[in-house]
């Protein structure tokens, strides 16, 4: 009889440790998961916000843009799992992320677009994802892990957009941002520098290209494609180099670069995604070494 109602007892005090782990109070791991899965949230909207008011690419506005909005409903969910298990969350975001908005408040224009892509964009993405991954196999809370197994695919789907978007951010970044890019990285007053920077205005910088010897063929297909309304953004000049060119097209495929022939010094090196990147490269051979 008292070895039965050991066991009954057993059995009772197991049930109850089993509903507290349920509903109850988290182990320290399962608290800094859920901390770390607020702090993470907190510190996209943040970012995404500065980005929505500071950038002039509208691709990166609207990444931004979404990052407040899906990383917004995400601390929603971490805040209603973090109350029903008495886990106060952080309200501001950490000293690492703190340190990161510092950074970016002082940049503007492509400079900002570039740090903003790839720290807020595919650096934090890259880790939270392989968070969320671990917590889905870690967590020993049911609804922590539940949390995580929900939040993860949206951010596997941030990550992706944000290294498509990283790809292109240089190519889209605003005309006059380029240039004064371009100005600041000129290479010993070259040809480069004189035939891009020194022009005034769009129409005069592609102009001002016809007129030299290596670059006419490509600066005539360019104003081409300005006057048809293809072209929307700048000539990427002096970013990458003067081996490379790229022009940033929004919605214009490689069906676009007709004006490219044969017998032209460039040719097509790559094709970004959707409203990516076409660069231009030169053709092997086609133009003197000098450039």
């Amino acid at each position: 009889m008292l070895t039965a109602f050991a066991v009954a007892a057993s059995f009772t005090t197991l049930a109850l440790a089993q509903t507290a782990s349920a509903g109850g109070a988290l182990d320290k791991a399962d608290t800094a998961r859920l901390v770390a899965i607020a702090q993470a949230n907190i510190a996209e909207v943040e970012a995404g916000k500065m980005a929505v008011e500071k950038s002039s690419n509208p691709d990166v506005k609207a990444f931004a843009q979404m990052m407040i909005d899906d990383h917004t409903k995400g601390l929603e969910e971490t805040q209603k799992v973090a109350t029903a298990k008495n886990v106060t969350l952080p309200t501001e975001p950490d000293p690492a992320h703190k340190k990161m908005a510092a950074e970016l408040k002082a940049l503007s224009g492509a400079g900002f677009d570039s740090t903003y892509v790839a720290k807020a964009g595919v650096a934090d993405h890259t880790k939270v994802h392989a968070a969320l991954l671990k917590d889905m196999g870690a967590a020993k809370d049911a609804d922590v892990k539940a949390l995580a197994t929900k939040l993860e695919p949206t951010v596997a789907h941030h990550l992706a957009m944000a290294k498509k978007l990283k790809s292109t951010a240089n190519c889209l970044a605003p005309f006059e941002q380029v240039v004064a890019d371009a100005e600041r990285r000129r290479r010993d007053g070259g040809f480069f520098h004189r035939a891009f920077v020194d022009a005034p205005g769009k129409a005069g910088l592609y102009r001002r290209a016809v007129g030299h010897q290596q670059l006419a063929p490509f600066a005539q297909f360019v104003l081409r494609q300005l006057e048809r309304g293809l072209l929307q953004q700048a000539l990427h000049a002096g970013l990458e180099g003067p081996v490379q060119l790229g022009i940033g097209f929004r919605n214009v495929g490689r069906s676009g670069l007709d004006g490219i022939g044969h017998d032209s010094p460039f040719e097509v090196a790559s094709a970004g995604l959707g409203n990516g990147c076409i660069r231009l490269q030169r053709r092997p051979g086609a133009s003197p070494a000098a450039w």
